[in-house]
């Protein structure tokens, strides 16, 4: 009996095969990976094979050609004649990268990875002694690459938010922290005026542009506090006016009866002071808003306002308003009536004129002596019918001097 055993060694057509396994990227950064070659001969029991054969290394950053490796001089069968299946493996996944294999060709698709957060944090400066209104301002999220432009983080992502004077912080979660190809993100805020025609907004400075450090920001916004940029109010004692009926010059000058004034503002101001007639006073460096100016003694004089109900509103725009109050007499206080009386001491009667007169004292251009009606007594005249009594005679000049009312008899009988 003979045995007669026969060997294969594979080398020649048909007993080997080549393999190129291939990496793929879909964005993100491109790190150094291992791709390993295994095959199997998709056997059961003691049979079965499924091994390592060799390995990738991918440099990083690699593109064309350094994305693929050919292996040459693979069996094609196992020692028993099972034809191998050769496929690839990649075991350490990078970081942010999903894999998906097909065969021997690996793909890793970069997903951003979206565990930012950022909080801001708004802090407001007040006057010294002052509790300004503090407007509702919008806060919008921005980011950038080192090297790139800023752009605005995607409202989806990142919704504006809305901070005042009570809500003093916001916060951004679940933010990309990085582009698709795998730059890191920067982050700033970035801070506009909610309701663009608040005037409260005219009193404070905003921050255009404040850089994220370690997912935190503070913004400080501070009162505008130099008189320049603040506003100013002129209130203006016009001249008295005479009201119907009564009578007085118009125009004069001069200014000794005092009015009382009340001008009330924003943040609790409050300023009282006296005026007289044709007299101002200049209030400045007022924050904007709305002023009420307000005669608190009047004299028995009727005010009126140049404006509607003395209201202002001072803004950044027209920050430069004058009141101007105007009294007119008629009232409790503002005329007085005078009686011209004759006396006849013996001898006869005649027909005589007594004329009306006042003077305010005052010297110079505001000097005021005038006639202001006249009595003529008739002939024989007696009893009631020797006096005459003028009524809503002014009591004040233009400017506030009280009228010193006296008689003048220019002609004498003889």
């Amino acid at each position: 009996e003979k045995t007669v055993e026969v060997i294969n060694t594979s080398g020649g057509q048909g007993t080997v095969v080549e393999k190129t396994l291939e990496k793929v990227w879909v964005n993100g950064p491109k790190p150094t990976v291992t791709i390993e070659l295994w095959r199997k001969n998709n056997v059961e029991g003691a049979d079965k094979i499924d091994e390592k054969v060799d390995e990738f290394i991918v440099p990083a950053n690699a593109n064309g050609n350094d994305l693929k490796k050919t292996f040459t001089n693979l069996a094609k069968h196992d020692p028993k004649g099972n034809e191998f299946e050769y496929y690839a493996k990649e075991e350490n996944v990078p970081a942010n990268y999903t894999k998906a294999i097909d065969g021997l060709k690996v793909t890793n698709t970069y997903n951003q990875p979206s565990n930012g957060e950022v909080t801001v944090t708004k802090e407001w400066q007040d006057p010294d002694g002052k509790t300004l209104v503090k407007p509702e301002v919008n806060l919008t999220l921005y980011r950038k690459i080192e090297g790139g432009a800023e752009e605005q983080v995607p409202v989806a992502e990142a919704e504006v938010k809305v901070v005042n004077g009570t809500t003093t912080t916001a916060k951004w979660e679940n933010l990309k922290t990085t582009d698709i190809n795998g730059n890191a993100y920067s982050f700033i805020v970035k801070e506009s005026f909610k309701n663009a025609g608040d005037v409260n907004n005219d009193n404070w400075t905003l921050i255009t542009s404040t850089d994220v450090v370690n997912g935190a920001a503070t913004i400080k916004n501070e009162a505008l506090v130099s008189e320049a940029d603040l506003g100013k109010l002129t209130v203006t004692k016009k001249p008295l006016v005479n009201g119907q009926g009564v009578r007085g010059p118009v125009g004069q000058r001069g200014t000794p009866l005092k009015f009382s004034f009340k001008v009330t503002g924003p943040a609790g101001y409050e300023e009282s002071f006296e005026l007289a007639a044709t007299e101002s006073k200049e209030l400045k460096g007022l924050y904007f808003g709305e002023y009420k100016v307000e005669e608190t003694d009047s004299k028995g004089y009727t005010a009126t306002y140049s404006v509607t109900d003395g209201k202002v509103t001072l803004k950044a725009a027209d920050k430069e308003k004058t009141v101007e109050v105007t009294n007119t007499s008629g009232g409790q206080g503002t005329v007085v009536e005078k009686t011209l009386e004759k006396v006849w001491v013996n001898g006869p009667k005649p027909t005589v004129t007594i004329e009306l007169w006042r003077k305010n004292n005052v010297e110079s251009a505001d000097k005021i002596d005038e006639k202001v009606d006249e009595f003529i007594v008739p002939a024989n005249a007696s009893g009631n019918d020797l006096k005459k009594t003028f009524t809503n005679l002014a009591k004040h000049d233009p400017k506030g001097n009280e009228f010193e009312y006296y008689a003048k008899e220019e002609n004498v009988p003889v």
